[in-house]
């Protein structure tokens, strides 16, 4: 009767046709038993790859059946006690939808709250303030495509010099969130002194040993010193941009991506930085954001967004500038990957020896 979708009388089960079958039942004392199918009827639209009655049928879902019995024959024969029995089903149906759809409801405000414990948690891994020491200042922003992103920035004290990292997971979500912050921890404490090349390669050997399929992170991994200089290993990141009185340079040095391949091997590169030069890090996400009309945001509005900044803008201000410019690129479109931007001022103040503190301000 389930896969018929009819409503079943047997009036009585030791009629030849059934007796056979349901012996047992008979031997139970039940003589009369009706079927009515639990239809839950959904309100749906035909396509146009449909026909209305393909649709009508469809629409027309059966989750279960309403089964009764009876040691009388032919007590449920009465069409008036079959009409009861029908209508009791429809509600029965309703009141089995909205049950499950409560059930459901309950569960996705429990994955919603642990989503938002999550993201919390997460954004706690971040650094929460403005970094600034005596020679530089620096901000920087996540903001995820879903509750939980996989890109992460993170940075460190090094004995007076500043190191830095911008990640970007392969991947969205909770998963790329979880590499994400495995690289931040591997990053906290593995971190060579003032040499991104061996901290990469730790860092690519760490995840090749977890053999974590089809994931992989790019890398950009920067140490400033007092004196200026910028020591860096680029591994398949996009190339930050460094803006100064000279001119734009692309930060580019480096190798491969990490987590896949074990013979990989890095580079860095050193580049001196002047007063008030400005490194711009950033993920895919913000030069590959889509307009409506699905064009790329670029690196050259990128670049756009910081020249057109006051010469003294700071580096916070800088990150707000280039979000919101992202932003209203984008209106209209919903966010397709996390958006990272770290920038990085250098101001050139005295302290070629022992630099002041790195601290939050």
């Amino acid at each position: 009767m389930f896969a018929t979708g009819e409503p079943l009388l047997v009036a009585d089960l030791r009629d030849e046709l059934y007796a056979d079958a349901h012996a047992g039942t008979v031997q139970l004392g039940i003589r009369t038993v009706y079927c009515v199918p639990l239809r839950l009827v959904r309100y749906i639209e035909a396509g146009a790859h449909q026909s209305i009655n393909q649709a009508q049928h469809d629409a027309l879902h059966r989750i279960g059946v309403l089964y009764l019995d009876s040691r009388e024959t032919g007590s449920l024969s009465s069409r008036q006690t079959q009409h009861g029995l029908e209508t009791l089903a429809a509600e029965a149906a309703v009141a089995i939808e909205n049950a499950r759809l409560y059930r459901e409801s309950q569960e996705k405000s429990r994955l919603d709250r642990e989503m938002l414990n999550a993201y919390e948690f997460q954004q706690a891994l971040l650094p929460a303030a403005p970094l600034a020491s005596d020679y530089f200042e620096a901000w920087a922003e996540m903001l995820p495509c879903l509750s939980i992103g996989g890109d992460f920035y993170d940075y460190v004290d090094l004995q007076g010099s500043f190191g830095f990292v911008v990640g970007d997971v392969s991947g969205k979500g909770a998963a790329a969130g979880l590499l994400g912050a495995r690289v931040q921890e591997i990053f906290a404490h593995r971190t060579p002194d003032n040499d991104p090349r061996s901290a990469v390669t730790a860092i690519n050997q760490a995840l090749v040993r977890k053999q974590l399929s089809a994931r992989f992170v790019t890398l950009f991994y920067g140490v400033l010193s007092p004196t200026g200089e910028l020591t860096y290993c680029n591994a398949g990141h996009n190339a930050p941009f460094l803006i100064g009185p000279a001119g734009v340079r692309r930060l580019t040095t480096g190798g491969l991506i990490v987590g896949l391949f074990p013979e990989a091997e890095y580079e860095q590169g050193v580049v001196p930085l002047h007063p008030d030069d400005i490194l711009v890090t950033f993920s895919d996400g913000v030069s590959e954001a889509l307009s409506v009309d699905g064009e790329e945001f670029g690196d050259d509005r990128i670049l756009a967004c910081v020249n057109a900044a006051a010469p003294n803008t700071g580096p916070e201000e800088l990150v707000a500038l280039v979000v919101a410019a992202v932003r209203e690129f984008t209106v209209g479109e919903p966010q397709n990957d996390d958006i990272t931007v770290l920038v990085v001022r250098f101001l050139g103040r005295p302290g070629t020896g022992a630099a002041g503190p790195l601290t939050e301000s």
